[in-house]
């Protein structure tokens, strides 16, 4: 499964944490910051690697949800078939500004030990079949 991570730069440590982790479980993930090189059409490369994605992984801080990127992914994983059931927030820093589409929805608590987070991120993502052909 291919997994896009979403996120603020103040959150990258989460970010990179969670790639860790998640790689460790035997995950493809993106995370644009890295995946992206200097020069290159960045709404280009992250329109791509969202198309190549099954699931996506939401990092939400009050710098997320103020983000008008994060706002333009979450916005396309919730449009998109793909990411049907897919579709993991991860409350990272507490934030009174959560995205109203998300508030209904189950989310994973961020907690210190980084491995238990990853661990229910990557228990999460196993739960949902990936659709064939993907």
């Amino acid at each position: 499964m291919n997994v896009f991570i979403s996120y603020s730069h103040a959150d990258k440590k989460w970010a990179d944490a969670l790639r860790s982790g998640l790689t460790e479980e035997g995950f493809e993930v993106t995370v644009p910051g890295d995946d992206i090189e200097p020069g290159e059409n960045w709404h280009l490369e992250i329109g791509k690697a969202l198309d190549r994605a099954n699931a996506m992984v939401v990092l939400l801080s009050p710098d997320s949800v103020a983000s008008q990127s994060n706002r333009a992914e979450l916005e396309y994983a919730l449009f998109s078939p793909q990411f049907r059931h897919r579709l993991i927030p991860v409350l990272v820093k507490p934030t009174a500004d959560f995205p109203w589409i998300l508030r209904k929805q189950p989310f994973i608590r961020a907690t210190k030990d980084v491995n238990e987070t990853v661990r229910r991120v990557a228990e999460a993502l196993n739960k949902s079949p990936v659709p064939a052909g993907r």
